[in-house]
Formats: structure tokens, C-alpha cells, sequence
């Protein structure tokens, strides 16, 4: 009897490797199985897009059965430079013809986009007559239904919090200038990738000679989106190395001219995916958060057909989405300062935030939609990144530690929910290490420190190695250094004898495992081996770390003097300046993105003295190109920090370490 065939489903998973030999793939992260037993190199699971030579021309349907490959760039175009675009663009926009005008790849034609005309009706904020009787922004119940508020905000703070923007009230009004995002039905953008479609004009606004100008326009153009102009869609894709990203051009074969229904959204969406998202983390990782998780996040939100804006799920989409226009409008502002309407654009954004995300938490606690209320929080904190305004991290970061808290006894969850409750808790360690608590716990035993660490947290994700460039055992003893110097302040006007033996102990085992730390001890699993650049900047950047721990440490728990931590200043600057010259070097276009992060060179600039300061402010010059309004602010605070010290030392006063002139000066900074 004949044996029976038996079909098989088509997959299009897998690696590339596996792909290509017809095989079944695990789709193990980084390399699969299958490779890695037949000592192959793995293809890896990135997108690979590339330049469509003619995307007009006619298909001709395949003959026979089977699978057709489908070769995207057969042309002789290849790719184009950023200025070269920008050039085509332009000219198109300034054509004295319609119909017909082709600059490069580009061509004008017209398009029938009735499909997404934008709806009519204009949406306001909830309570938007009386921001003073707002309730507390963040409170939420914990599992085990009992009440807790999150960073209580009273409704004067909650007025200061609104108002620390340079732009006054009345030329930000409540009501937002576009409807919320419509619905795209049948589309659902691609998480990593980011499809975005937006009018051409527009993306020569978004361009980096753009971004530099210094020209006298202080006003967006707005763009009518059934106009003809051309549409752009803005594709990720991968280059050699599977982590590294570039921007590839390409015309799709269905057009639209607004994925939002609002020329300036869309610019400001796509210069969040293309730009921001690659600025924020300092090693290009396939799994970016800002794009993977806060970007995707806010899409499948402007994705729902019928978007309720009584349901606490709305409302927090609702907050995440105007969180991410107002950062990349502050940003594209501090790119050009001539532009000043994306100054007011960002503050009105970032007020509609914070009423949305105060809406939907009064609506409901945070239970199933836990992911998106992190999320919508830990936005925030990217906004005064982005703007360098107030100090109102510490209230979200705040709000996210208690969220995260009401599910402390969790133990299984998603990779990506993880991953934010990590994000959430390094960020509020950076927030804790210039906070300089001065009422700590009193000491209990060496157990406090298991107690209230969060080491569950801090030393078993690798994460923290590509979104900050730090490996957890470092970011575990920064957190045990905070812990013991808070414990020990109490005891500064007694005393030595008065600190207890067990808790000296406690100081010198924190010591000696920094001491004894080298990179060579860590297991780098989350960049590949095979890319050797991402490798070599994450090698200089957990160095600096390490190196800024030691100084945090010598700082806080045994109280050196500055001339004593010169050489370990002096480390740290080296690894920081290499990391630039890396970048500045490196022929895969990353200089200008992967933004630093900036915790090493904040603690190291401040204990800096004579020729070593030189240095430092040579590095604080070379990222203001970053267009990061954090940085500057850093800047400020150390600058601040360099001219009260001099002055005690001119006057012969008593001598004070940048920690006591930081809290006497009244500085708050978060230092990423």
C-alpha cells in the first residue's frame, strides 16, 4: 500500500539559516538549536528590507506551484545618503510641476487616500475646567485588594507639577488640535520594525540639516493630508551585523499620505521610531524597548477600531501615546530652538499625559492592564529626559515602584513584562543615588540588605547590559552602596565607635566585591559574540561603570578625598571619550545616536579637580550633539558643583564634597 503523503503548513518563522535549508527552526533567542549543533553560523531573525527598483511595474502571477522568490533590489540605485534625500525631497516639494516629477527614487502621482480621512470630531480631556481639584495621579490596589496610594500628589503639587513648563497655560490650550488616532483597519504595525507612513514635505522637516538650521521659521507647516505629496514610508532594516540599524527608503506600492490624520503626529511619531528610540539606549540591541514595548504599546492602542475614552485601558493608551509626542517634540525643540511651537506642542502633550494617565488610574486600579499603566509611567520619565524641565521624575518613578510592588510576590510573568519591571527599578536606583535619603531605616543586621534590595531583580536580568550598558552584579552593589550610606548617615554625628561591628563589616564585604570585580568574571549573553562592535562599546561603557561604582563607594561609605579617587576619575573619562571616538570612528552610522548614559561621567565629573575637570567638560562638549536637554542639565549641576568648590577653597572655608554641596544647592537631576 502506497504511503500516505502528508502535507505540511508553511511557516515563514525561523532563522534565515533554516529558512534557506527548508528545516523546521526552535527560534531560540539570538541562535537556534539547529545551527548551533551543526556548528553553522545562525542567520539570525532580523528583518532584511531592502530598496524596491521599481514598485509601479507589473507582477507576472507565477506559472507553476511552489514557492516564488521575490529579489527587492536588482536596480543600480542601491541606497542614498540622509542629505541626498533630503535633496530629492525638497525638490519635489518645490516643484513648479505636479504630476509626473521624479527625483531619484521619489515621483509625484496621484492617490486616491479617501480611505483614511480623519475624523472630524474633536476630542477634550476629562475634568480639563478645574486642574486643582484633580485627585492624586497615582493610586492603585495591590493584589490582595487593599488599597495603596502611589506617589500621592496633592492638588498644589499637582499645579506646580503642570506648570513647571516655560509655557504659560494660555498658549497651551486643554483641547487637543487633532482627533485620536484613527483606526487603521486590516494594518497592524510591526512591534520591532515600526512601519511609518507620513507626507513627504514632512519628513524633510524631520531631516538632521533640518534639525541644525538656524533659519527664522518659528512656525509647523501644516500639510493637508488628502493632499498629492508623495508618501514615505520609513523602513528598519538590518545591515551586516544583526543588531545594527540603519533607515532605509522605500516607495510601498499602496500609498497613504497620514497614518494618524495629522501631518505634525505623524512627524513626530516617526521621529520618535527612527530616531529617539535608537538615541535612548546606549548599545544597538534587536529588542529596543522604546520601540518594541512604549512605541508598539502606543500603536496598538491607535490601532483599536473603537477606542472607548471611558475605560481605564483607553485612557492609559490615551496618556502613553500624548507621553510620546511630547518627548519627541521636546527633542526635535532642542534640536532646532528656532522652533519653538514643538516647545509648546511638547508641553501641551505632555499636561494631556498627565490627565489621561490621572483619568484612567481614578477610573480603575491597574489589574489586568498592569503592563500599560507601567508603561504609561515610565513615559513620563522619558519626557523630562527629553526636556531637561522639573524634577517630576521622582513622583513617577515613585508611582511605578509602588505599582510594581502590588505585584512583589509575583514570580512568573511575561519576558516583556519583566524586562519594564526591571527598566522601572534601575531607573528608580539612578533617581535613589542622588536622592541622598536623610531618614533611613535604622540598622537591623546584615539580613536588611537582602531585605531591601531588590536583588531578584538586579542580578538575574541581562537586559541591563544593552539598555543601559551596565552588567547586574555592578548595578546590584551601587544599590547595596545607597542602602549601607543611607543606614550610616545616622550615625555622623557620633562616633566611630558607635557604628556596629556587623554593619563596618557589611561595608567592607560591599568593598572588597567591587575591588574584586572584572569584566572577565561576567557572562555577557544578551550581545552576540559575532558583533564585535556593539561588544567593544558595551566593554567600555560597563568599565566606566564599574570604575564610577568604586568612586560612589569611596564617596559615600568610606568618605576619601577627592585626590585620592584621580585615578579612577581618570578611568572613567577614558572609557566614556573612547566610546565616542568608537562611534565617531565607526563606519556602521551610529555616531549621533546610542546616547550615553550618563550616571559614570556625572559621579566622576563631580569629585573632578584641576586638569581632570578639562577632560570631563571636553566629554560634556562632545555629547551636547545628542540634542538630550538631560545632558545639559547634568552640565549645569556640575559646573555649579565646580564653582562652589573652588569658592570654599578661595574663602578657606570649611570643606564640603559635591554630595553636601549637591543637597545644599538644591539640585535634583536624574543622571541617564
Amino acid at each position: 500500500m502506497p504511503r500516505q503523503s502528508v502535507n505540511r503548513g508553511m511557516t515563514f518563522t525561523g532563522c534565515w539559516t533554516c529558512k534557506s535549508r527548508k528545516i523546521r527552526c526552535d527560534e531560540r533567542p539570538v541562535s537556534c538549536k539547529n545551527c548551533e549543533r551543526r556548528g553553522i553560523t545562525c542567520g539570525g531573525y532580523d528583518i532584511r528590507l531592502q530598496w524596491v527598483s521599481d514598485p509601479f511595474a507589473d507582477i507576472s502571477p507565477s506559472k507553476g506551484k511552489g514557492r516564488r522568490s521575490i529579489k527587492l533590489d536588482e536596480g543600480p540605485e542601491g541606497q542614498y545618503r540622509m542629505d541626498e534625500i533630503d535633496d530629492f525631497l525638497y525638490a519635489i516639494d518645490n516643484s513648479e510641476t505636479a504630476v509626473g516629477t521624479q527625483k531619484g527614487p521619489f515621483s509625484i502621482f496621484p492617490v486616491n487616500d479617501g480611505s483614511l480621512s480623519p475624523a472630524n470630531a474633536q476630542e477634550t480631556l476629562p475634568y480639563e475646567d478645574d486642574y486643582q481639584s484633580l485627585s492624586p495621579l497615582y493610586e492603585t490596589q495591590n493584589d490582595m485588594g487593599d488599597n495603596e496610594r502611589i506617589g500621592s500628589i496633592s492638588g498644589d503639587s499637582l499645579a506646580v507639577l503642570l506648570s513647571d513648563s516655560d509655557v504659560s497655560k494660555d498658549l497651551i490650550p486643554l483641547e487637543t488640535d487633532h482627533p485620536w488616532p484613527i483606526a487603521i483597519r486590516g494594518h497592524r504595525p510591526d512591534p520591532v520594525i515600526g512601519l511609518l507612513e507620513t507626507d513627504g514635505a514632512q519628513e524633510s522637516a524631520l531631516s538632521p540639516d533640518f534639525l541644525s538650521s538656524s533659519g527664522d521659521e518659528t512656525s509647523t507647516t501644516h500639510h493637508d493630508s488628502s493632499s498629492s505629496s508623495p508618501a514615505l514610508s520609513l523602513i528598519r532594516s538590518a545591515s551586516s551585523s544583526p543588531n545594527h540599524f540603519h533607515i532605509s527608503f522605500a516607495l510601498p506600492p499602496q500609498l497613504t499620505t497620514s497614518l494618524f490624520g495629522d501631518a505634525d503626529v505623524d512627524s513626530l511619531i516617526h521621529h520618535y521610531g527612527v530616531h529617539m528610540a535608537d538615541l535612548l539606549q546606549p548599545i544597538s540591541h534587536v529588542h529596543n524597548i522604546y520601540r518594541e514595548l512604549y512605541l508598539s504599546t502606543a500603536l496598538e492602542g491607535s490601532c483599536t477600531s473603537t477606542p472607548s475614552p471611558n475605560t481605564s485601558k483607553s485612557l492609559a493608551h490615551m496618556a502613553l501615546y500624548h507621553s510620546l509626542l511630547s518627548a519627541s517634540a521636546y527633542h526635535m525643540w532642542y534640536c532646532n530652538k528656532n522652533r519653538a511651537d514643538y516647545q509648546r506642542i511638547g508641553a501641551k502633550n505632555r499636561q494631556q499625559a498627565i490627565h489621561y494617565l490621572q483619568s484612567a488610574v481614578n477610573a480603575s486600579t491597574p489589574g489586568a492592564d498592569y503592563k500599560l499603566f507601567l508603561v504609561a509611567i515610565l513615559s513620563l520619565v522619558t519626557i523630562g529626559i527629553m526636556s531637561g524641565e522639573g524634577d517630576d521624575f521622582a513622583v513617577h518613578l515613585t508611582g511605578a515602584t509602588q505599582l510594581r510592588n502590588s505585584r512583589s510576590r509575583w514570580r512568573i510573568m511575561s519576558s516583556s513584562t519583566k524586562q519594564l519591571n526591571d527598566v522601572s527599578a534601575f531607573l528608580a536606583l539612578l533617581a535613589r543615588t542622588t536622592a541622598f535619603d536623610t531618614s533611613p531605616p535604622p540598622w537591623l543586621g546584615p539580613s536588611q540588605l537582602a531585605l531591601q534590595a531588590d536583588e531578584g531583580i538586579m542580578q538575574s536580568n541581562n537586559c541591563y547590559e544593552y539598555i543601559y550598558g551596565i552588567t547586574p552584579s555592578i548595578a546590584a552593589s551601587i544599590q547595596e552602596t545607597c542602602i549601607l550610606a543611607e543606614i550610616l548617615a545616622q550615625f555622623d554625628n557620633q562616633p566611630p565607635q558607635a557604628i556596629p561591628d556587623d554593619l563596618r563589616a557589611a561595608c567592607e564585604a560591599s568593598g572588597d566585591k567591587l575591588l574584586s570585580w572584572t569584566l572577565e568574571s561576567e557572562t555577557i549573553v544578551s550581545i552576540p559574540k559575532n558583533d564585535e562592535l556593539m561588544l567593544t562599546i558595551f566593554n567600555h561603557h560597563a568599565n566606566a561603570w564599574h570604575r564610577a561604582a568604586l568612586i560612589y563607594y569611596h564617596r559615600r561609605i568610606q568618605r576619601c578625598d577627592p585626590i585620592d579617587l584621580a585615578l579612577d576619575i581618570r578611568d572613567v573619562a577614558k572609557h566614556m571619550h573612547t566610546v565616542e571616538d568608537i562611534k565617531a570612528q565607526s563606519h556602521s552610522n551610529i555616531d549621533g545616536i546610542l546616547a550615553p548614559i550618563t550616571w559614570p561621567a556625572f559621579v566622576a565629573s563631580c569629585e573632578a579637580l584641576g586638569d581632570d575637570r578639562k577632560t570631563w567638560r571636553r566629554w560634556w562638549h562632545r555629547v551636547e550633539h545628542y540634542r538630550i536637554a538631560n545632558i545639559q542639565k547634568q552640565w549645569d549641576v556640575i559646573q555649579q558643583i565646580w564653582d562652589e568648590t573652588d569658592r570654599i577653597q578661595q574663602a578657606r572655608s570649611r570643606s564640603e564634597d559635591w554630595i553636601q554641596l549637591f543637597r545644599r544647592l538644591g539640585c535634583h537631576v536624574l543622571p541617564v
